[in-house]
């Protein structure tokens, strides 16, 4: 059965009406990860899928995952991870989720600075599954994800078969605030804790794709001559 993985951000950010939960519950959710969680809310609701939330970083991510269990999450994962280092975060999120199956994991469009900004497609890549940037509208038919995507200035329809994880433009939705009720109710519901071993970060990654007829996103790993090589002969192909 398909599931949702929403991926959380432990960057604080608190200049919207995010700052009156954090008040009442001592929990603060980035505004673009909270974008991303509605999002999958959103379908949990209309689909009936389960819904999972997961983090990469100190005890702090705790409470932006309580504020995702109070929302209507089924279960919260906490991968202790103590680097500041974002890439580290990323790649450690895409191993604990790499075997899900027919899995849609959403996670924030970040445009801030280069480690946080390639984070998506990182994830992408450690999961080996398609990857849909900066969505600003998306539809789930059967096993099949399509999106439209802002890409260089520009929008373009893409789709990807499952399992696929797509960034939400914070453009998509706007997020909802727990009740004082769910929000006390969070506070006595388990985290999970997951331990895996932390991986060292690639120099550099990128992520590129080409849209052929099917649209599907095709990811490459620049550390890979034999990628890049891939690469350049599917681009003569379309061209």
């Amino acid at each position: 059965m398909t599931q949702l993985i929403c991926c959380i951000e432990n960057v604080i950010s608190i200049d919207e009406p995010l700052e009156k939960a954090a008040e009442l519950s001592g929990t603060v959710l980035d505004s673009a990860s909270a974008v991303a969680l509605e999002m999958a809310l959103q379908w949990k609701e209309q689909f009936g899928f389960s819904l999972t939330a997961i983090a990469a970083g100190p005890e702090e991510v705790i409470h932006p995952l309580r504020h995702c269990l109070a929302l209507g999450v089924d279960k919260a994962i906490h991968i202790p991870c103590d680097t500041p280092d974002y890439r580290v975060r990323w790649e450690a999120i895409g191993q604990a989720v790499q075997q899900a199956q027919d899995a849609i994991i959403l996670c924030a469009a970040i445009h801030g600075d280069l480690q946080r900004r390639d984070g998506p497609a990182r994830l992408a890549q450690t999961c080996g599954c398609a990857y849909l940037p900066n969505a600003v509208q998306a539809d789930l038919e059967g096993k099949r994800l399509t999106a439209i995507c802002r890409v260089d200035q520009e929008e373009l329809r893409l789709a990807a078969d499952l399992p696929a994880v797509i960034a939400v433009h914070p453009s998509m939705t706007t997020p909802r605030l727990p009740r004082l009720s769910q929000i006390l109710r969070a506070k006595k519901m388990e985290i999970a804790t997951l331990e895996i071993a932390i991986p060292e970060p690639l120099e550099i990654h990128a992520g590129f794709f080409l849209t052929k007829r099917n649209r599907h996103p095709i990811l490459l790993n620049a550390n890979d001559p034999t990628a890049v090589d891939e690469f350049v002969r599917q681009l003569k192909q379309v061209l």
